[in-house]
């Protein structure tokens, strides 16, 4: 079992324009918080790692018209869990699903993660 910190840092620039509106937008996530997963099995040629991770995050969204501007932000906790698949310890995918909570109004969203590893 390991446990790690996990950060993040996100900046949108854009859309601009929208919709030929003249109103632009732009916006900032960041979160912070722990993962934590374990190997399952040992067999060299599969490796099965469940993983969750929860993070304290916040988004902040802009809209500027030009002329004036307004801004809002919001603070919600991130749920993920996924199981990460290692192949012959080289190749992985990982799925997921991440669930805000205290978020209102908010879906689930899933994703899916692949990595090469180039090392000895």
């Amino acid at each position: 079992v390991e446990v790690c910190p996990v950060a993040s840092l996100s900046i949108g620039s854009g859309p601009n324009d929208v919709l030929g509106s003249g109103i632009d937008m732009s916006s900032r996530t960041f979160s912070f918080g722990g993962a934590l997963g374990a190997q399952l099995g040992n067999n060299p040629q599969l490796q099965i790692v469940p993983n969750a991770s929860f993070q304290f995050a916040n988004t902040r969204l802009e809209i500027d018209d030009g002329t004036d501007s307004a801004a809002g932000s919001e603070s919600y906790g991130l749920l993920t869990l996924g199981t990460g698949f290692v192949f012959n310890s080289r190749y992985s995918l990982n799925p997921s699903i991440s669930l805000p909570v205290g978020l209102e109004g908010s879906d689930a969203s899933f994703a899916i993660a692949g990595a090469i590893h180039f090392g000895r």
